[in-house]
């Protein structure tokens, strides 16, 4: 348990990630060796699907959700763009030069595109019911 005196944000960020390794972990099977579950952790808890969207819900730097500290080492440049008012996630050759081909004006690792969007970019549909299993598991081991 944390302690009282333990910020708002710290609170949710810890509580998050603790509620989200007990649900990867639940239903996976005994692992024969560490690096076995240092990848399962790797890929369910940290997962790159999932990071960007987990930044603005956890509202790391505010207004501005900033990536989690592990994205940038981890997970792959992932480009947005708002269009009808709604942020949606295009391939990089999308991208106006020097980033693609394409015509749009693209922003980096930003599901809320700048705040130019009504809308933040969809979130994956795995990610979701991860979320939500971690959240549940989470809330009856508090209950418990």
């Amino acid at each position: 348990a944390l302690p009282e005196s333990t910020s708002g944000a710290v609170r949710k960020y810890c509580e998050t990630f603790v509620g989200r390794y007990r649900a990867c972990m639940a239903d996976l099977p005994t692992y024969e060796n560490a690096s076995e579950w240092v990848d399962s952790v790797h890929t369910c808890v940290f997962n790159c699907k999932d990071s960007l969207w987990l930044a603005a819900d956890l509202r790391l730097g505010g207004d501005k959700p900033k990536p989690l500290g592990w994205h940038s080492s981890m997970c792959p440049a992932r480009w947005f763009v708002c269009e009808s008012e709604k942020c949606k996630e295009v391939n990089q050759v999308d991208c106006k030069k020097p980033l693609g081909l394409g015509n749009h004006t693209c922003m980096r690792d930003d599901v809320s595109c700048k705040g130019e969007c009504a809308t933040f970019a969809p979130r994956p549909a795995l990610v979701v019911n991860l979320t939500a299993t971690a959240a549940a598991k989470t809330q009856d081991a508090s209950s418990a």
